[in-house]
């Protein structure tokens, strides 16, 4: 309860700080070369046009990034940095504060160190390696993915990760501390070694391409008919507990496909290459769009109106189907027949939308919106 409270409250100081990205106090609108420091009571909002070339430091400030983030280092000790452009970086380094990204962000190193602090990906984030660790006496740092993450490496800390949509480690992943508690409802993958000494819950299968190890709790869907669990190419160990409540599965490569080393507690429900739930993500649909030159959406991320235009004008009418990140369908819009569709998401909440456009019960345009 505590974790969701300081989810929610994380949410919402985004959403009233994305408001502010309308009151700049100051802009770049063409190529800045000098580093930029923004402390407390100041907004930089970087244009769509502007092309920022420098390091960036966010001293209790707001940064909102439109336009393009270069070649730079990253710090946030307090403040918040709210991408809905473009960033390429050699680094982030995180001692407190907020970033959420909403678009495109490739950082190599990542490092969220501390408390009291949230990076929240809603848009595409890739990188080598990825760090959240908890520093001092406080609630640990979140991490929420509700978009596309691809890192080499991903180690967490006494962190809190949360992934509802896409999250590929290449490498190795590790939950190294027994106060973190790492939740996936989406699709993960691991391409190498995986190491639990936390919480951890699955709601789905969680591809391992190397070893496998457990000294922490393991836990699965708890309905009648679901199952997570681990699909092990390597060795699995576990030294902790696995699947004491839930409905859990270990498949690997023995003959009875469970695991190869237990000196600690498997749960009774624990099956074997029984379940095929494979963790998939809604993303994949949208990030394919053959359409995509035929049909523009505009503003995207949005805070609240948007227009979805088409090239050509309609010979058959046309519907339109809204879901949110976990596939339920949140709107629907019959009997389209304008070549262009006003939008109004006043009403919904921050996070991640796929939008469907059907003409004749199939799909001609599907798009992944960022509410922010």
């Amino acid at each position: 309860m505590k974790n969701t409270l300081l989810i929610l409250l994380s949410f919402f100081s985004l959403l009233l700080n994305a408001q502010n990205c309308y009151k700049c106090s100051k802009t770049i609108s063409g190529t800045e070369t000098l580093p930029q420091i923004v402390p407390k009571n100041t907004t930089l909002c970087i244009l769509p046009s502007g092309k920022l070339n420098a390091d960036l430091v966010i001293i209790g400030g707001l940064v909102c990034n439109f336009g393009t983030i270069n070649d730079s280092s990253i710090a946030i000790t307090s403040g918040e940095l709210i991408n809905s452009g473009q960033i390429t970086a050699k680094n982030l380094a995180m001692t407190g504060g907020q970033f959420q990204n909403n678009a495109q962000a490739t950082i190599n190193q990542t490092a969220v160190t501390g408390i009291y602090m949230s990076l929240t990906n809603n848009g595409t984030y890739t990188g080598d390696y990825f760090a959240a660790t908890k520093l001092g006496l406080g609630s640990n740092p979140i991490v929420n993915n509700g978009g596309k993450v691809t890192v080499k490496t991903l180690a967490l800390n006494g962190a809190d990760l949360t992934n509802t949509s896409d999250l590929t480690v290449t490498e190795d992943f590790a939950n190294n501390d027994s106060t973190g508690n790492v939740i996936n409802d989406g699709a993960m993958s691991i391409g190498r070694h995986f190491a639990n000494t936390g919480k951890f819950y699955t709601s789905c299968m969680i591809d391992v391409g190397g070893d496998f190890a457990n000294a922490g709790f393991i836990t699965g869907p708890a309905t009648t008919g679901s199952c997570g669990g681990f699909k092990v190419v390597g060795n699995a160990a576990n030294t902790g507990e696995y699947g004491i409540t839930g409905n859990l599965d270990m498949c690997t490569a023995t003959t009875m496909g469970g695991f190869h080393a237990n000196t600690g507690v498997v749960g009774t429900n624990v099956t074997n290459c029984i379940c095929t739930n494979a963790c998939n993500s809604l993303l994949s649909v949208y990030d394919n769009n053959v359409n995509s030159k035929e049909y523009t959406l505009f503003p995207n991320p949005t805070n609240g109106k948007a227009s979805l235009s088409m090239k050509h004008d309609l010979k058959e009418t046309h519907s339109l189907q809204i879901y949110d990140i976990h596939g339920k369908q949140v709107q629907l819009i019959q009997n389209i027949t304008s070549a262009t569709i006003a939008l109004d998401f006043k009403d919904f909440s921050s996070g991640v939308y796929f939008l469907q456009l059907y003409s004749n019960s199939s799909i001609v345009f599907s798009e992944r919106l960022v509410i922010y």
